[in-house]
């Protein structure tokens, strides 16, 4: 081979089939849920012998444990985990969009960072700043020629 594109014979050249970002969220959920289980049944069951279960049971079982577990930090940990989770399962399956912040516009009432959806389905809304709360100004979509031209809305 000389020249072309650096490509050599023997590297695939194409993307494998399938969405690998949802490939890789359920093997985190996964292994989370296993965890997750774990760390409940050590919790509320100390005494119990350890057994595997799948991880349907596991995650039909998580509400109701950590409900009984109520305010424990291992509750709090799991319902983290697990609230991460869905959201981005919500992502990648499009029934939400990532959102960010917008690099050069802060909110016209407090100064906090103003964040909307990548693909501008949303408002823009203030998420306050290190220091302060989010004051909930929500600027809407017909209103960004304001925001663009630096008059606020």
């Amino acid at each position: 081979m000389t020249g072309g594109d650096g490509a050599s014979g023997d590297k695939p050249h194409s993307n494998p089939p399938g969405n690998q970002e949802a490939l890789d969220l359920l093997m985190a959920i996964k292994a989370d849920a296993a965890s997750c289980f774990a760390a409940l049944r050590e919790h509320l069951y100390p005494t119990h012998p350890q057994r595997a279960v799948d991880t349907v049971t596991a995650l039909r079982t998580l509400p109701d444990w950590c409900a009984m577990a109520g305010g424990a930090e291992v509750a709090g940990n799991v319902r983290e985990v697990l609230r991460k989770h869905v959201r981005t399962a919500r992502i990648v399956l499009g029934y939400d969009t990532r959102q960010h912040m917008l690099a050069d516009t802060v909110c016209g009432d407090c100064g906090g960072a103003l964040i909307v959806a990548d693909d501008a389905s949303t408002d823009v809304r203030c998420i306050g700043s290190p220091d302060t709360p989010p004051c909930g100004t929500r600027y809407y979509r017909w209103q960004w020629i304001d925001l663009l031209e630096g008059e606020g809305a």
